[in-house]
């Protein structure tokens, strides 16, 4: 007699399976009969644990794809156990139902509901049509291969494998198992999601008269940012953004990491993973303009990684001084995001102490820096981040930024040695543009100097080069910075101490600077008329590099080039190496991060015009 209902588990991940059967349990532990786990090389404590928490049979799985199949690129983004779930058409000989879960959902209620909904359905699955959608937007069979099957509509709406349903009534024409296995080898060198690839084109080969499942979501929503999946039965975080992985999926659903823990508990084996975000971005903030508030922290709540993945692994602390207080944690809880960490300084301490605290409070591998009415670019931080995680010997990255507002207009960074000479001069980079690694600055005490109001960041780069800082750039623009006339960046007190901090500069290499002189030698200071003045430059300069020959303070060529850069622009009046105009081809997408009040007339035809485009824009999209 057959067995009624079971479930499908498979994983090379202990963890996550136990994980899954606590989540069974908890939410359904009288809907099934027995959960089916494959077993790639289970301990026998993990499958004692397993079998505790619910009735399990444990399959031994010896796939029949071969190992080499593993060594092409695409391949070895996967495990031959993912492949497990062709076995489900074989198994209908012992079962009525069986229903494939993948390892990476939350269940947030009893699934009687889907097998209600399935009854007297031989075949039902997840689909990415327009109703039935659980990501953000549909999606298409082609997207499972690179090049298309002859054969096959590869414009049919995209079955999704992460949620399957398979009954006895299902007309098994043939051995579907086998012919799922024997197309996986045919086809290996032109899938690009293998398994989801060829069940796809198993509902068209056979003629399934297949059960859309989805129901916006309902039986497999996608948690995208912002999405309310409250009313889901189960959330899908398909991709590489898993629960265990993903600092805003971890805190967004705590579920899971609470049945990950009762899973530890109870004796099984752990999950090799990190449960703190990868970035921490640092916010000070003094009297926001909410307008603008908002603009930057909706650019980083649209970080992307790729083009269909957004990049969520990042808390953002915000460290605020102790004014507007109501009206700052009413804006912040309408985000409704468990990333956002709102702090008050009980007393007003200033940006330098802001700074510290929030490096202080920080998790992440990596500090980022931004200030409230600034924006970042779509994948400012998943590309700082991979900078980072590919260059372990860089300690600090920064990139190309725009300016915005009062001032359009950009500037390329100097990285490297190339940075530290340029720093004698001024701030060798903007201050919000800049990830660093936690580590190298909390270790070497390498925190902002508190008495100071103004150059804090210059002052401490400063002190991070003393201690072997190098830092990387990437030329791109990431960061769009907005300018206002008569922001604390143009005050006398900022000048001051600016000229100061070249001043001190200088005196490392045994050149002393009269106060009267210091204009001369800041850069974006413009042409110098006088020709007097300008030999007194090149001769500071000249002493300069003349003791640096001798005390090997900086490297010298870097150290020549960042004085024939000052040189440059007091006979001409440009820096324009470093300038880069609003109409250079390198700014052809900022228009996409102009303000919405500065978008004007063009900017309000585009938003009427896109609901008109977008159908043809999805017909040819890959």
């Amino acid at each position: 007699m057959k067995k009624k209902n079971a479930v499908m588990l498979a994983d090379t991940r202990p963890a996550l399976v136990g994980q899954m059967l606590v989540q069974l349990r908890e939410t359904n532990q009288d809907v099934f009969d027995e959960v089916i786990v494959f077993d790639c090389g289970l301990s026998e404590t993990d499958k004692e644990i397993m079998a505790e928490i619910m009735p399990c049979r444990f399959l031994p799985y010896i796939s029949p794809l071969s190992e080499i199949l593993l060594k092409s690129e695409r391949f070895q983004r996967f495990s031959l156990i993912m492949f497990a779930r062709y076995e489900m058409f074989r198994l209908l000989q012992e079962y009525s139902t069986i229903v494939w879960i993948d390892t990476d959902m939350v269940i947030q209620g009893s699934l009687s509901e889907l097998l209600q909904e399935t009854e007297g359905c031989g075949f039902s699955i997840l689909c990415e049509d327009p109703f039935n959608k659980s990501s953000k937007n549909v999606d298409y069979m082609r997207t499972n291969f690179f090049e298309p099957v002859v054969g096959y509509d590869m414009n049919a709406y995209l079955y999704c494998t992460g949620l399957i349903v398979v009954r006895d009534c299902l007309d098994q024409v043939v051995d579907y198992t086998e012919w799922c296995y024997n197309k996986t080898i045919e086809w290996a060198d032109n899938l690009n999601l293998p398994d989801q690839g060829v069940l796809n084109a198993l509902v068209q080969e056979f003629g399934f008269s297949v059960k859309p499942l989805g129901h916006k979501g309902r039986y497999g929503c996608f948690p995208y940012i912002g999405r309310d999946c409250r009313n889901a039965l189960l959330v899908h975080c398909w991709g590489t953004n898993k629960f265990w992985n993903n600092y805003y999926l971890n805190k967004k659903f705590p579920v899971w990491e609470d049945c990950y823990q009762q899973w530890l508990e109870l004796g099984g084996s752990e999950l090799l993973r990190t449960a703190i975000p990868e970035v921490s971005v640092v916010i000070p903030v003094y009297k926001p303009d909410f307008g603008y508030f908002r603009q930057c922290l909706d650019s980083l709540q649209s970080q992307m990684k790729n083009t269909y993945e957004s990049y969520s692994d990042f808390e953002i602390i915000i460290v605020a001084e102790p004014f507007m207080q109501t009206e700052l944690q009413s804006f912040i809880a309408k985000y409704n995001d468990p990333r956002i960490k709102l702090e008050f300084n009980k007393e007003r301490l200033g940006i330098a102490a802001s700074l510290n605290r929030g490096m202080r409070l920080a998790q992440g591998k990596y500090i980022a820096r931004i200030d409230d009415d600034d924006i970042a670019s779509p994948d400012r931080l998943a590309k700082q981040a991979e900078y980072l995680n590919v260059h372990d010997s860089i300690d600090l990255c920064t990139s190309d930024y725009m300016y915005f507002g009062d001032m359009n207009e950009g500037r390329r960074v100097f990285d490297g040695e190339m940075s530290r000479a340029w720093s004698v001069l001024t701030c060798p980079f903007d201050h919000p543009t800049i990830m660093f690694r936690r580590d190298f600055f909390v270790n070497n005490d390498l925190f902002y100097d508190e008495t100071r109001g103004y150059v804090e960041d210059w002052e401490l780069w400063q002190r991070a080069f003393k201690h072997g800082m190098r830092v990387g750039c990437i030329k791109e623009i990431l960061f769009y910075h907005r300018w206002h006339n008569g922001s604390a960046g143009q005050t006398n007190k900022t000048v001051d101490m600016m000229r100061q901090m070249i001043k001190t500069n200088m005196l490392e290499l045994n050149v002393e600077v009269s106060d009267d002189d210091l204009w001369l030698l800041s850069p974006w200071n413009g042409k110098v008329e006088d020709e007097t003045q300008r030999q007194k430059l090149a001769k500071y300069f000249d002493n300069a590099l003349k003791n640096n020959n001798k005390l090997r303070v900086y490297e010298h060529s870097c150290l020549q080039k960042a004085f024939a850069l000052r040189l440059l622009e007091a006979e001409n009046g440009r820096l324009s190496e470093i300038i880069i105009e609003q109409t250079d081809s390198e700014n052809k997408n900022t228009e996409v991060w102009q303000p919405v009040e500065a978008q004007g007339i063009k900017g309000l035809v585009k938003r009427l015009l896109k609901p008109l485009y977008r159908p043809f824009r999805h017909r040819y999209e890959d």
